[in-house]
């Protein structure tokens, strides 16, 4: 199912504390009167009397302190305004690596997200969010500064003021079309880049890195030149917007010299001194904030978190007393292409099931259908008389994932066992002297490589059992591992009370009579008992 998550001025204040977003709101407020008082008191020394000593210190130290109290307050909004920064990119990279676990999205993808893209909308759209409300609030503070000043001055200066938004709504949908060009190839390139890593071993083996090179370099040089016509086009914008500054700013101004010349409305060279000052600040904060409204709208096709999300909640009915694994009419087709149909298979507790057929048939996939891993197209699976859930079993692939900590953590994964039960499974595969005198703290690097494969395999063993999983599902996790290993370890999984369904090209005979095992050779149309 198709879902998505929008980032806005909602989400944002839904994120952070009531009491931090109305920090920042008093903040902005007193960190806005820097323009302000730039045009009161510099029009106020046109009338002060200079050569009044007292009058002139009042003067200076009330400025003094005024400045003071704006410019503390503007570096607490700074520093709010990182905070808040913390908080929100912390949730966003949550969500970010939360709905990707839980979707269907690209490993690579689901990284680029949690990196690349919560940094863009932190630099498009949170922080020039924050700096928007500032400017927004500085310009209203001036604005209503200019109307006390002289009111009809300042209407002209605020009908002006209005040109600055021209730019802004005529530049939107281009620039939204660059942006979502830039987008499209930039993760386009990603994709050329990780195509080339991950094949680094088959593009030396086949002696074809030149062509995947230059494939990466395509792709580069599209991204790079989309970013760059993005850009070209804001500098466009931006110069548009300084013409249209200019004339708002001279306007008032050539405009209150012609009335203050015929001294009328009150308008006297200290009004039109204040009003320069003050008209420039908000010029310049119009078109800053036309500046981060056009980043803002850059971002907006970016701020829709989509994901598909992988639907485990399908149910149907299923008898109570059908114990064991039950597959009924199981189908599965990939890209329109069928893989499998109406596959059935029914698996008695404790019982043990090899998978046979020829490569390519679905084998893997008919595994992967069980663990919910592979969608079905159609038929039930379930467990003891329920759907099968992450919860009833244990998935090991030849592909073992081991992680840079200690054994112990290794197996626990960090849920809470204790140290005598992590002994118990470790002695049950017989990794308990393996590992020296203090097994559990024994470190595992480098993904895993200062243990054999026949270890790495074990330990995946152990997480099971440790949780006490009553059905494995193996997927050729002896293919990597030598002979005598493949056998050692064989033989302790079907010495586990456990139901197994393993996945295999080589089969063990000895093990097979052994332990009884059960072998079924999978087809398109069928899973066919053969022993």
């Amino acid at each position: 199912m198709l879902k998505s998550e929008k980032i806005n001025f909602i989400w944002v204040l839904k994120t952070l504390p009531i009491s931090l977003s109305v920090l920042i709101l008093f903040l902005c407020i007193f960190s806005s009167f820097e323009p302000v008082l730039n045009g009161y008191i510099i029009g106020q020394i046109v009338s002060i009397n200079l050569h009044n000593f007292p009058e002139v210190a009042t003067f200076l130290i009330k400025a003094f302190f005024a400045y003071a109290i704006t410019y503390v307050s503007i570096y607490g909004f700074l520093n709010a305004k990182s905070l808040a920064t913390k908080i929100i990119n912390i949730r966003l990279k949550s969500i970010f690596l939360d709905k990707g676990f839980n979707s269907k999205v690209d490993n690579s993808d689901v990284i680029n997200d949690v990196t690349t893209l919560s940094k863009q909308l932190e630099q498009t759209y949170f922080s020039p969010l924050f700096m928007t409300l500032q400017v927004g609030i500085t310009i209203i503070s001036s604005l209503i500064f200019i109307l006390h000043t002289n009111i009809v001055l300042g209407i002209i200066y605020l009908l002006f003021s209005t040109f600055s938004l021209i730019p802004n709504y005529i530049s939107k949908k281009p620039l939204n079309a660059r942006t979502n060009q830039w987008k499209d190839d930039n993760r386009e390139m990603i994709n050329s880049a990780n195509i080339f890593i991950n094949g680094k071993r088959d593009i030396l083996n086949f002696n074809v890195k030149k062509i995947f090179f230059k494939l990466f370099k395509n792709k580069l040089n599209s991204e790079e030149s989309s970013y760059r016509e993005m850009s070209l086009y804001q500098f466009k914008i931006q110069l548009f917007s300084w013409g249209i500054a200019l004339i708002s700013f001279l306007g008032p101004i050539a405009i209150g010299i012609y009335l203050s010349r015929f001294s009328v409305l009150g308008i006297t060279n200290g009004v039109i001194v204040s009003l320069v000052l003050t008209s420039d600040s908000v010029i310049g904060n119009i078109r800053e904030a036309t500046s981060y409204q056009n980043v803002i709208n850059s971002s907006a096709d970016i701020r829709s978190i989509e994901y598909k999300e992988i639907n485990d909640e399908d149910s149907y009915n299923v008898a109570n007393d059908n114990s064991g694994l039950s597959v009924e009419n199981l189908s599965v087709d990939i890209d329109g292409n069928s893989i499998f149909q109406n596959i059935n298979l029914h698996v008695q507790d404790s019982s043990k099931v090899i998978i046979t057929g020829p490569s390519g048939v679905g084998k893997s996939t008919f595994l992967n259908s069980l663990a919910n891993i592979s969608p079905t197209t159609s038929g039930t699976i379930s467990y003891n008389g329920h759907k099968i859930n992450t919860t009833d079993f244990a998935f090991i692939s030849q592909d073992i994932w081991i992680f840079n900590d200690t054994l112990r953590n290794n197996i626990s994964l960090y849920e809470d066992f204790s140290d005598e039960e992590i002994l118990k499974v470790l002695t049950m595969v017989g990794l308990n002297d393996e590992f020296g005198k203090d097994p559990l703290n024994y470190k595992l690097e480098n993904n895993g490589s200062n243990i054999s494969g026949g270890q790495g395999q074990r330990i995946a063993i152990a997480r099971g059992l440790i949780r006490n999983r009553s059905l494995f599902l193996l997927d050729e996790i002896t293919s990597k591992l030598d002979e005598n290993t493949a056998h050692e370890i064989r033989n302790i999984i079907y010495d586990m009370p456990v139901t197994i369904v393993e996945v295999a090209h080589v089969i063990d005979k000895d093990l097979v009579q052994k332990y009884s095992l059960q072998i079924y050779k999978l087809s398109k149309e069928s899973l066919e008992l053969t022993k």
